[in-house]
């Protein structure tokens, strides 16, 4: 029996490891998209959580599933699927690398209960306050809220998939205990879904306009929660100057593209916002990062890695 259960730790360890070097290896290939972006942290944050997660598992694998310390880490792991998304949130220069400080001290607040159950060991008790349940519940929805609206909207619901899933006995009305390891390798192969659907959609054009092909692509990367506000922005400018044009969810308006503007033609709309737009996003990505959109290339060739969202 115990050959059995050593056999078993040893397979489940090993799919951990395996799903999670993919996971990392997809990161890695697309890190290249995130160059002269606020996203490099997300970024960081997001294979930290791979790894802890993976190798929360095949420490389990080593150690036996019945180790004291194995369910503290196994939680602390999964508080750290949540770094990624906050990480995002404060993606704005020049405060995104303090922001960092601020994601870690909320991963260290998230893992305090761990601290608890490392001291007392497995006969202690393994419960989270209510309150607490419920943030974590909240926690889940930032990722959906933030980018269901973007392309990659499947890579978010599938991220949240994977927290759920390590998170599934801490939420409310459950049953007070993690998932382990089938959690754990559900979770991991979420996120590996959530990748390669970004490398997806990543392959697919978003605009043949310069304006709009610069919009989507920061729309997308960096969620609806930014988006808006630069939207916002770029919108109280055209009403203080008189432009007849808008921003809306899908790019400028018709007349910025075609030249049908009764007021202003295409070119001379496009040179009005763009010094606009450029200086919206320049805390967010460089000039080199807005330029490149800004030619006629292909959006097929550049492979992207915005999971900020994942548990990464």
């Amino acid at each position: 029996m115990l050959d059995n259960l050593l056999g078993t730790n040893e397979t489940t360890a090993a799919a951990a490891a395996v799903l999670g070097l993919l996971v990392l290896a997809i990161l890695l290939k697309g890190s290249g998209g995130l160059r002269g972006t606020t996203l490099v942290a997300p970024w960081a944050w997001s294979a930290l959580a791979t790894l802890t997660v993976a190798g929360s598992e095949v420490a389990a694998g080593l150690a036996g599933d019945l180790a004291s310390w194995i369910v503290p880490l196994r939680f602390m792991a999964a508080m750290s699927a949540f770094c990624p998304i906050m990480a995002v949130l404060g993606a704005k220069r020049p405060q995104d690398r303090a922001w960092q400080f601020i994601v870690l001290s909320l991963w260290a607040v998230l893992c305090l209960p761990a601290a608890g159950w490392w001291l007392f060991g497995a006969a202690g008790p393994q419960e989270i306050h209510p309150a607490r349940s419920w943030f974590l519940l909240i926690l889940v929805a930032l990722t959906p809220i933030n980018y269901l609206p973007t392309r990659h909207w499947l890579a978010s619901l599938l991220i949240s998939a994977a927290q759920l899933a390590l998170l599934w006995g801490y939420l409310p009305f459950n049953g007070g205990r993690l998932s382990g390891a089938a959690g754990s390798l559900a979770a991991l192969g979420f996120t590996l879904a959530a990748t390669l659907s970004v490398l997806h959609a990543a392959g697919r054009p978003t605009a043949a306009d310069p304006l709009n092909r610069v919009w989507l692509d920061f729309r997308d990367r960096f969620g609806a929660l930014w988006a808006m506000r630069v939207a916002e922005r770029v919108n109280a400018s055209a009403s203080m100057y008189g432009w007849s044009t808008r921003l809306g969810w899908s790019g400028f308006s018709r007349g910025t593209i075609t030249g049908r503007d009764k007021d202003e033609p295409a070119s001379g709309l496009e040179n009005l916002v763009l010094p606009v737009l450029r200086n919206l996003l320049r805390r967010f990505v460089s000039d080199d990062w807005i330029a490149t959109r800004l030619q006629k290339c292909d959006p097929a060739r550049e492979i992207t890695s915005d999971l900020a969202p994942r548990e990464h």
